[in-house]
């Protein structure tokens, strides 16, 4: 079964459909309705084939109670129970089986306290999951990191982005002696090595304000209209961004290395970018990488961090900072 975002978007669309029973569905009306709902959700169109493999899909992944009847020379298409619905489907044992599991690693990787909404479903969950499933070991296990300054304002923030809150707050940057007061609209948790941010709208400005949570000192809702978000896709803002920083004019480039046949196995096993690929391997296993990214202090610490086995080929501007950051490395010493 295809079990992907665009195959369920279909599948809750066909069921929609289908629980709309003074509607007359023919293959056509129900293709028209699909493609109209995608197309909505900024999904692709499907053809007519791929309609008959969901309807197929519907009926053995989801025991649907799919039916062909006549209407006059139409074939048309329904649940023969109308009270049915994908969305009244019970958790079988193996599913709740995949949520303990689950909630086990969101345990670990969560680095802060759950909101009292979501500690409420973890009980349920876990109930449900202390009935129906035997206990298990752990069989998963995360490297356990020191939690960074800041993480108190974590549940703060997610109320204030999901209840699209404006706070005031008080915020002081590493490179200044004074905290500056501001209305903030927050958008965005993310987190970076450990390290939390929050990306959001100082008030009065039309571009993104990054700011990290170990450097708030205090914060509170208030009063105010919130902006909705129109300056950046949380789904895309990062894509060609190593950690978080980002300014107004950076431009994304093509960041080709070298790599010694010692590291090589590492960068390969462990991708610098989603945007790495392999371009060259030399008989003596030199390889040359690339990947796509903004030039930030992110990304040459990364770099740096890899050591002198991996030079920058280019850009010549990026060559020219990595150089200089080991000569000033080498007069430290």
């Amino acid at each position: 079964m295809p079990l992907n975002k665009a195959f369920q978007r279909r599948i809750e669309v066909l069921d929609a459909c289908f629980r709309r029973r003074q509607r007359i569905w023919t293959i056509d009306t129900l293709l028209q309705e699909v493609n109209e709902k995608l197309e909505g959700m900024g999904s692709s169109k499907i053809s007519r084939r791929s309609l008959y493999d969901d309807l197929k899909e519907l009926t053995l992944a989801y025991d649907a109670p799919v039916e062909k009847y006549p209407n006059g020379k139409q074939t048309c298409f329904r649940y023969s129970n109308p009270d049915f619905s994908i969305r009244n489907l019970p958790l079988k044992q193996e599913e709740v089986g995949y949520l303990r599991d689950a909630l086990d690693i969101l345990r670990q990787v969560q680095g802060f306290q759950l909101t009292k909404e979501l500690e409420t479903v973890i009980a349920k969950l876990e109930n449900t999951i202390a009935t129906s499933v035997e206990k298990r070991h752990q069989i998963i296990q995360f490297e356990v990191e020191t939690l960074a300054t800041g993480s108190q304002w974590l549940d703060d923030l997610f109320n204030a982005i999901k209840g699209k809150t404006v706070l005031g707050l008080r915020y002081k940057p590493f490179n200044r002696e004074d905290a500056t007061d501001y209305e903030y609209h927050p958008y965005l948790l993310k987190e970076y090595r450990n390290r939390w941010f929050v990306i959001g709208r100082k008030e009065g400005r039309n571009s993104p304000t990054i700011l990290a949570l170990d450097r708030i000192m205090k914060l509170k809702p208030i009063q105010k209209l919130f902006e909705p978000n129109d300056l950046f896709d949380p789904e895309t803002y990062f894509n060609n961004v190593v950690g978080v920083t980002l300014m107004k004019d950076a431009v994304m480039e093509q960041v080709r290395m070298q790599v010694q046949p010692d590291l090589a196995p590492y960068v390969l096993t462990k991708p610098i970018h989603s945007s790495q690929r392999l371009i060259k391997t030399s008989t003596k296993g030199v390889i040359i990488l690339e990947v796509t990214v903004v030039n930030n202090y992110e990304l040459r610490s990364l770099l740096l961090g890899l050591g002198p086995r991996l030079k920058v080929l280019k850009p010549k501007e990026l060559r020219e900072q990595m150089k200089a950051m080991y000569e000033e490395g080498l007069a430290a010493y």
